[in-house]
């Protein structure tokens, strides 16, 4: 399977977009953006599964990038998809 990097999907004729706030795909459908920590018991990744760098555990750069897929399904209510869901359900949804 091919990287996922931006420099490849742009070179297969993918345009990237990165935005922080969210952005409606279809009626009823958007993608969150990123997805701030504001509870205070959701914190992302404990610090066991955090990369070591030789002198201690380190916050993952990429881990306050997670974002989810939010649809609105008719009759029915939100349905959150996340990816890892790293920032939690509760950051993910906006209400805390």
């Amino acid at each position: 399977m091919p990287t996922l990097s931006r420099g490849a999907l742009e070179r297969e004729g993918f345009e990237v977009i990165e935005r922080r706030q969210p952005s409606p795909l279809a009626d009823g459908t958007l993608i969150t953006g990123e997805v701030d920590r504001v509870t205070e018991f959701e914190h992302g990744i404990p610090s066991a599964h955090q990369p070591w760098d030789g002198n201690g555990w380190r916050r993952d750069p990429a881990d306050i990038n997670n974002q989810a897929l939010v649809i609105n399904l008719r009759g029915r209510g939100l349905v959150i998809i996340t990816g890892c869901g790293h920032a939690g359900v509760v950051n993910i949804s906006g209400t805390p």
